[in-house]
């Protein structure tokens, strides 16, 4: 049975003005880099997306994944808290369904 994670993270303020631009470009080359790992480890990647409101004040980045093993979310947990870069996110989640509708019933 395959499962679906979902990726929640932010990085601060939605202005971005109080986020170093170098910090902000180091995040996002890992995250691409620790993308295209999990995607070797077959971790897929199915969608990711923006959105307001998750956490007042901020602007969250949001990609939905699919496993086919619970233990792969160990793994995407330890490398997201392990890498070097994660010190400039200023909050992270993982959310585990199996179902399709789980996103749905996330945000409702």
């Amino acid at each position: 049975m395959a499962y679906r994670v979902m990726l929640c993270m932010n990085l601060g303020p939605k202005d971005r003005n109080e986020i170093d631009k170098s910090g902000n470009v180091k995040v996002f080359s890992g995250l691409n880099q620790l993308f295209k790992n999990w995607s070797k480890e077959g971790i897929r990647l199915i969608a990711s997306f923006g959105k307001d409101g998750h956490t007042p004040g901020v602007f969250a980045h949001h990609a939905i994944f699919e496993v086919e093993s619970i233990d792969m979310v160990w793994k995407m947990d330890h490398d997201f808290i392990t890498a070097d870069w994660n010190h400039e996110v200023q909050s992270f989640e993982l959310h585990l369904g199996n179902g399709r509708d789980f996103i749905d019933k996330h945000f409702a």
